[in-house]
Order: structure tokens, then sequence, then C-alpha cells
């Protein structure tokens, strides 16, 4: 049976044995979630007849191509339970694929949202495409340089016609700094040249009226454990950093931009 999910929402394991897929429709046209098969070689995907350029508008069709794309998907799992060979995950542009995975089937009472993974997953494409214009195919080839040249291009990188905020900038750079801790982690490279910056996009803070999102609380867990606050204090200096990697996430009565 196809699970139908609502954007924004945290998805839901059915049976917890296997990683989660769907249908989604956008614009009258259906596309497959395999965002949590990365590790496989899934991702967000358009489901397209053959001959045909664009998505199925059709129903019946888009649950018959789904079925397709997913068997392949789970024959893909059987040869290698664990994602990819792992030479192929120090690869720059796998692991993105394995770390959104990652993030994608993570459990929990706050787990990240869809449009959370969404954004993470552009912005480490983003991110990815510029290095392997740089000739940066491999993790561990990734330098202090490349991450300035990086943070620095982003000042001037535009979405729907707009140059971001600095609040959006700083996003680009932890989300980048996020993989790399994953990666640093598992040994895959021997040092975080993110986290080691000092002059990395600092947002501005304003007020809003809003309240706790899951995407906050989720970020205060990875930051350390940082308190999210309840109330309309200042935060602590030591919290400081963590507010900066929220942007579109809010905080109650604040959010960074």
């Amino acid at each position: 049976m196809v699970q139908q999910r609502t954007r924004g929402h945290p998805r839901k394991d059915e049976d917890g044995r296997e990683p989660r897929a769907s249908i989604e429709w956008r614009n009258g046209r259906a596309y497959g979630a395999f965002r949590a098969w990365q590790k496989w070689g899934g991702g967000r995907e358009p489901l397209v007849v053959d001959g045909e350029k664009f998505a199925t508008a059709d129903p019946n069709t888009a649950a018959l191509l789904f079925a397709e794309r997913l068997k392949e998907l789970r024959d893909l799992r059987k040869l290698h339970p664990a994602g990819l060979p792992s030479d192929d995950l120090d690869r720059l542009a796998s692991y993105v694929g394995y770390h959104v995975s990652e993030l994608a089937n993570v459990e929990g009472r706050d787990p990240p949202t869809e449009d959370y993974v969404d954004n993470l997953a552009v912005r480490l494409t983003h991110a990815a495409l510029f290095f392997a214009d740089r000739g940066v195919t491999y993790l561990r080839e990734i330098t202090a340089a490349h991450v300035h040249s990086f943070m620095v291009s982003l000042r001037t990188h535009t979405v729907r016609g707009k140059t971001l905020s600095r609040g959006t900038q700083r996003q680009y750079m932890d989300a980048l700094g996020h993989l790399l801790q994953r990666a640093l982690s598992e040994g895959r490279v021997g040092r975080n040249w993110v986290r080691e910056k000092v002059d990395l996009p600092t947002p501005m803070l304003r007020l809003l009226s809003t309240s706790n999102s899951a995407n906050a609380r989720f970020f205060w867990k990875q930051r350390g454990g940082c308190s999210l606050p309840r109330n309309r204090d200042a935060p602590s200096t030591r919290c400081l950093a963590s507010y900066s990697s929220l942007g579109a996430s809010r905080a109650r009565g604040r959010v960074w931009n």
C-alpha cells in the first residue's frame, strides 16, 4: 500500500524494517519520494512513463511506476545491505546521499521534517556541485581553501532571483559542517574545516510571535543539547551558535534571518 504524506510533517515508519517511500503529488504530477533509499541510489524522482518528458498525472500509472522503482531499490538493498560500498561513500556526491538518508530515517520524539530534509539535500547538492567544478571528487580532497571559497560564493548565490540572507548562508555552511562532522566521526576525513572557521556568516536576530517547530527541537538536540528557550529572554552565549543553524526553523519568539 502506498503511503501518502503531508508536506512539513515528520515521517512515520510503517513497519520499522526498511526505509520509507511514498508517492508525492506536485502540481498534479507524481513523484516517488525515495529519499530514505539514497544509500542505494534513491531520491525524489519524477515518475515518468517511457517516452514521456514529464511525470505522470495518472494515479494508477504512478502506482505502477512507483512499485517498479521500489522493487529495483529493494533488489539493490539485498545486494548491499549496508548501502553502497564504503569506497563509493568516500566520494562527496555519494556521501551527500548517504548523509541525507541517515537524517531522513531519524526516529524519536522530534525527527526532522520533510521540508528540512528537502532543504538540506538542496544545500548539500549545491555544495557538492561547487566542489566538483573545482575538481574535488572525494571527501578527503576538501581543504580549508575550498571551504572558504564556498562560503564566499554564497554571498552572491541566488535562489529564485534573490541573493541569500546571512542567515541562509549560515544554513548552507552548517549543512556542510554537519556532513563533514559525520564523515569525521566515521574516519573519512581528518578535519572538519567548517567547524574550525571563525568568520562564518552571523545571522541577525529578529522577533517573531511563533510557536516552537519540530525542526527547532531537532536542531537543539543536534547542537549538543542546548536548551530551547521558552520565553523572550535573551539566549545564553553558549546557545548563540545553535540559533544560527535554524534558519527557517522557528524558536518561540525568535528566528534567525
